[in-house]
Parts: structure tokens; C-alpha cells; sequence
């Protein structure tokens, strides 16, 4: 893969209260999640015989990451600490 483009942008940063970085991981981690299982129900219609554990893996690996975040953010409002949120898409474009 020969890179032509790269491009980066960055979204959600600033300081959040722990229930606001709470609410935004879950929303876009649940995007993400549905957003595979569209896609696989998008092939699985194209293809019944897909297998389900590609996509088992793709979504309990994604849950395993937004209960990390959370628990995460959990223990910083216990502690009385601040979060500062940031996210970012990267786009690599090639020929």
C-alpha cells in the first residue's frame, strides 16, 4: 500500500464532566458496534453461510474496550479527578 493522502482530524477534545466522557465513549463505541453488525447483516444477506464469530469478535472486543473506558472514568469521578476527552480520525488514502 503506497500512502498518497494522510489525514487527520481531531473531534470531542476538551475537559468533560466524568458523566458527559461516559456518555460520548458509550455513543460512539455503540455506533461502532452497530455499525458492524449492519455491515455483517448487509453481507450475510448476500451470504448466509458467513460465520458469526468474526463478528462476535469484532463487537465482544469492542464491548471489552468501552467497560475499560467506563470503569475508567468511573474510578477518576471517585477520585475527584477531571477528564480531558479526545478523539481522532485518521484517514490514509492510496492507489
Amino acid at each position: 500500500m503506497h500512502t498518497v493522502e494522510n489525514k487527520v482530524t481531531k473531534f470531542a477534545n476538551g475537559n468533560h464532566t466524568p458523566k458527559e466522557a461516559s456518555r460520548i465513549v458509550e455513543r460512539l463505541i455503540n455506533e461502532q458496534i452497530n455499525f458492524q453488525k449492519l455491515n455483517y447483516l448487509s453481507e450475510w444477506e448476500k451470504n448466509h453461510q458467513l460465520p458469526l464469530d468474526t463478528l462476535d469478535q469484532g463487537v465482544n472486543d469492542l464491548l471489552n474496550k468501552k467497560q475499560h473506558l467506563l470503569n475508567t472514568i468511573q474510578k477518576a469521578e471517585q477520585s475527584g479527578k477531571k477528564i480531558n476527552l479526545g478523539g481522532s480520525i485518521e484517514l490514509d488514502i492510496w492507489d
